[in-house]
């Protein structure tokens, strides 16, 4: 008998945006934790954020807009 064709699969990974913190003022999102690493953007303040991991004064974020990066820990603030 014939061989049935197993139709390709596909898996779809879709990431919940589940924001943390707030902005509190106008904040650069970088590549990398450095002062140096040109600005991926810049987040206006009141931006809500995702709050990934913490290393030294900075904070790795995920955005809704412009995917995760690097940002000063001094601007962000819990959400309640």
């Amino acid at each position: 008998p014939p061989v049935a064709e197993l139709a390709p699969m596909t898996v779809e990974t879709v990431e919940m945006f589940t924001p943390t913190h707030s902005v509190t003022a106008r904040l650069n999102l970088r590549p990398s934790a450095s002062l140096t690493a040109t600005p991926i953007a810049l987040l206006p303040s009141g931006t809500r954020v995702e709050k990934i991991s913490e290393y030294g004064d900075w904070s790795y974020v995920n955005t809704e807009t412009h995917g995760k990066g690097w940002c000063s820990s001094e601007y962000l603030s819990p959400l309640l």
